[in-house]
């Protein structure tokens, strides 16, 4: 790679103030950095260290580049864009999670973690579930139905469908959905 284009990547980076978690999860009751939050940090940045950043849909995927304008070098990144069924609205919501999450580990950049619980190790956040378990604890924990697909698009990458944690988790938040839908009708969550 180039020492010019290394150079200013190291400046953009350097420049780039930890991002305050300021929105509402209301899986976990705690804070995330939303992509509005991410780009008031970073916009004028990049600008200012000589890179331009465009994000694009391509087929089934978001695709990343930060360019560096006097070189022409750059760096790419590329993430799936999961949805469960061909929704619009889905779909909207899988860019925009993707377009904050792939800026994140391109610009490596650090979110203040608020979150006084997460330090003792006593629950996670969004971001950090991985286990079984720990998917089926924040479904019966959501709070509305877009929590829900918020979640799935999280567990799906990790468990996919035909799997026997899909078809699980799956079955749990059908019945949270159901739930969060009807509350009068007291549905159990099996």
């Amino acid at each position: 790679m180039n020492k010019k284009f290394l150079q200013a990547l190291a400046n953009l980076q350097d420049s780039i103030n930890t991002i305050i978690k300021k929105e509402d999860n209301p899986y976990f009751k705690s804070k995330y950095a939303d992509l509005n939050s991410i780009f008031e940090e970073v916009k004028g940045k990049i600008r200012d260290n000589g890179f331009i950043l465009i994000q694009t849909v391509q087929h089934d995927h978001l695709h990343t580049d930060l360019i560096h304008i006097e070189t022409g070098e750059k760096l790419e990144s590329d993430m799936d864009l999961l949805t469960a069924t061909p929704d619009m609205q889905k779909l909207g919501s899988a860019v925009t999670y993707a377009r904050r999450y792939s800026i994140l580990p391109l610009l490596n950049i650090e979110t203040e973690d608020d979150d006084g619980n997460l330090a003792s190790g006593k629950t996670k956040t969004f971001d950090d579930l991985s286990t079984l378990e720990d998917f089926d604890t924040a479904i019966r924990s959501a709070q509305s139905v877009k929590a829900l697909g918020a979640l799935y698009y999280k567990w799906v990458v990790k468990f996919p469908k035909g799997t026997k944690e899909y078809e699980a988790l799956n079955k749990v938040s059908g019945d949270m959905k159901l739930k969060l839908n009807n509350p009068e009708m007291g549905v159990e969550v099996r």
